[in-house]
């Protein structure tokens, strides 16, 4: 896989930030509802269409653009919902067991030691604002704009938006 292909499949899924947390077919970057289907494989054709529809979700003021306090608000509120998707209890905390999940070896060692260096208040537990700190939104806003933002107008049309797909599948 080559750089230009690593950097769209990562774009990708900072763009589907409940790709990670979404029950998919294997081997696939896409959620589970871009499956629209329902038969296990995720098409071209429905990314397209579920990529076009997150774009309309995104793009608040029907612009057509996405501009960056839109983008923020959205990064914001895909870092809350994927707390919610950890908070397996709903008690508004993660628990230990819960932030390091099924993960082993290194990865289970990495994931113990972040929770350790993110429970500000050694609670125990990490808040909504102790996790939001792993995933700075300034730095994924800065990061989707660089890649997308193809023209430099400090606005992402919903052709760019899209062109990331279009361009992984070229590679």
């Amino acid at each position: 896989m080559n750089l230009h292909q690593r950097l769209s499949a990562g774009l990708i899924l900072l763009l589907s930030v409940g790709t990670v947390c979404a029950k998919h077919p294997p081997d696939t970057f896409f959620p589970a509802d871009y499956d629209t289907n329902r038969d296990g494989t995720i098409t071209q054709d429905e990314v397209q269409a579920g990529r076009a529809l997150e774009f309309m979700g995104i793009d608040t003021d029907a612009s057509g653009y996405l501009g960056v306090e839109e983008v923020q608000a959205w990064l914001e509120q895909q870092q809350s919902k994927q707390f919610d998707q950890l908070d397996i209890d709903h008690s508004g905390l993660l628990s230990p067991e819960e932030f390091v999940d099924a993960r082993t070896g290194r990865a289970l060692r990495i994931a113990k030691k972040t929770f350790k260096f993110t429970d500000t208040n050694t609670d125990g537990a990490l808040s909504l604002p102790e996790y939001n700190v792993l995933k700075p939104v300034n730095l994924d806003l800065i990061r989707l704009f660089s890649v997308l933002d193809l023209d430099d107008d400090d606005q992402i049309s919903q052709s760019e938006y899209l062109q990331a797909v279009s361009a992984r599948k070229a590679n």
